[in-house]
């Protein structure tokens, strides 16, 4: 009896269904009270598109699901003027409290044209960073894809299976066990086994254009590994 371990994987990829714009809110002021009060405004004014683009259609939801604000030490300018006693430092660096404070809000969209009108809104906005689109699959389609490709993966190990059996002038061999990928014992596999999504690449229009999306495929794999057993022919 011969032993046989087999790797099989199978690809697809497919066009992204969901877009997520991820947005940041940062204040940085010399005292508490602005950066709160700036940071709220601002997050109040992000929010307001977030559940505007909601309650129009153009977003299936949105979430701001952090919020922070801290006290850090920063190297400052000394002010003109503070007093006699330092005549002659201004302008050198001092150390001096500094204070920042701010929050996230994600947006998620089903269509590029909107992603691209809250881009263009909140790039003029004052304290606000867009920091990327993730772009991904609805959860049914993610999951009758890998449906799909985990049997495709078990064929693709199956018949490597057999082309080895065959030219070792072995029987057909037959299936003893099945792993997901990373799973077998002392077997490592090349991964990807969740499919991951590739980000989209993004092409910086004209200013009254505003930004034109462009989306990469989504990647999805599935890999396993079978262990077979075939008797010498």
């Amino acid at each position: 009896m011969v032993s046989l371990a087999v790797h099989g994987s199978a690809t697809r990829t497919v066009a992204p269904e969901l877009g997520t714009v991820h947005l940041a809110v940062t204040v940085t002021a010399d005292a508490r009270a602005d950066a709160l009060a700036a940071a709220q405004e601002a997050h109040a004014a992000v929010v307001a598109l977030a559940r505007g683009a909601a309650d129009a259609g153009d977003a299936t939801g949105w979430t701001a699901p952090e919020v922070h604000a801290w006290a850090f030490r920063d190297w400052v300018p000394v002010p003109v003027g503070r007093g006699a006693q330092d005549a002659g430092t201004h302008g050198q660096p001092e150390q001096a409290t500094r204070y920042r404070a701010g929050g996230d809000v994600q947006v998620t969209f089903t269509d590029a044209a909107p992603i691209a009108e809250l881009v263009g809104a909140v790039g003029a906005m004052e304290h606000v960073d867009v920091q990327r689109v993730a772009w991904d699959l609805t959860a049914p389609t993610r999951e009758r894809l890998l449906s799909e490709l985990r049997a495709a993966a078990t064929r693709d190990a199956v018949v490597r299976a057999a082309d080895y059996a065959a030219a070792l002038g072995l029987d057909e061999p037959r299936v003893v066990a099945l792993y997901e990928d990373g799973l077998h014992p002392g077997l490592g596999g090349p991964g990807g086994g969740n499919g991951v999504p590739r980000l989209a690449a993004a092409r910086a229009m004209s200013a009254e254009a505003g930004f034109e999306l462009r989306p990469a495929e989504i990647e999805v794999t599935a890999s396993v590994t079978v262990q077979l057993e075939a008797l010498p022919g």
